[in-house]
């Protein structure tokens, strides 16, 4: 039989332990960064200048990127069957995405909508975007 690679579901436990285990490191060195003084001071959890200088690193690289999104939650039913939309605003107040989420019993589906479904939503779901 020929391996195979594990498929995400599969990996995403390991990944995301040893994604925290960075975080944990890179607080460690200094909440909000501190000064290289208050960074060099920490010995993350004894492990030595090794550790503090690999997590010294990752923290300048950490993260690639950082954007916040509004998420509008509209809903129509509850329970048995739920039904609703998420809408995911940009900046400036646009969507980018509209999904459509059906829920019943143990059971769900989301489809995200597109073309003239995405317009028809939009144009009922907007009235509710500025409601803070």
């Amino acid at each position: 039989m020929a391996d195979r690679e594990a498929t995400c579901e599969e990996r995403i436990a390991a990944n995301l332990a040893g994604r925290l285990e960075d975080f944990a490191a890179y607080v460690a060195v200094g909440q909000d960064g501190g000064t290289k003084k208050q960074r060099d001071a920490i010995d993350i959890e004894g492990k030595g200048e090794e550790a503090r200088e690999n997590a010294l690193e990752g923290w300048s690289e950490y993260p690639l990127g950082v954007e916040v999104k509004k998420v509008l939650r509209v809903d129509l039913s509850t329970g048995g069957p739920a039904d609703w939309f998420e809408v995911i605003l940009d900046t400036d107040g646009q969507p980018e995405t509209i999904m459509y989420v059906f829920q019943d019993w143990f059971d769900g589906a989301r489809r995200s909508l597109s073309g003239d479904e995405f317009a028809a939503a939009w144009a009922f779901l907007s009235y509710f975007s500025d409601i803070e």
